[in-house]
């Protein structure tokens, strides 16, 4: 008789265990807070195509003519930086890892392309 009184304890700690481990699943999905980037061509050239990566997501760039905006939503349920990559259409590529974003903060940053760099500007953040 003790052991089937073992087994059941067990069972019931197992169970527990699962549950809090689901609890806390669940609670990491919902903690995710939205992110926005704006990204404004300022470059005398357009950009033929590029792409955003944060928090494991990735969101590919289409063509912008300069003074172009184009706007990405995202989910910040990690703490990451935005990988940026933007060609233009003369061939030039410009790679930055920029900002810092992370769980529990909602953001809204604009990122600006210049002819020779990427600047991250106006980041705003509320929790």
């Amino acid at each position: 008789m003790p052991s089937v009184l073992i087994k059941k304890k067990i069972s019931i700690a197992i169970l527990g265990f699962l549950c809090l481990l689901a609890i806390g699943m669940v609670a990491i999905v919902l903690s995710s807070n939205k992110g926005e980037i704006v990204i404004v061509n300022e470059a005398t050239h357009s950009v033929l195509r590029g792409e955003i990566e944060v928090c494991k997501q990735r969101f590919k760039l289409g063509q912008h003519k300069p003074k172009d905006r184009h706007q990405i939503f995202y989910k910040a349920w990690s703490d990451s930086a935005y990988e940026v990559t933007i060609e233009f259409e003369s061939g030039k590529r410009l790679t930055r890892k920029l900002g810092y974003v992370t769980s529990g903060v909602d953001f809204k940053d604009t990122l600006i392309v210049k002819d020779q760099d990427l600047i991250l500007r106006d980041r705003t953040f509320h929790l």
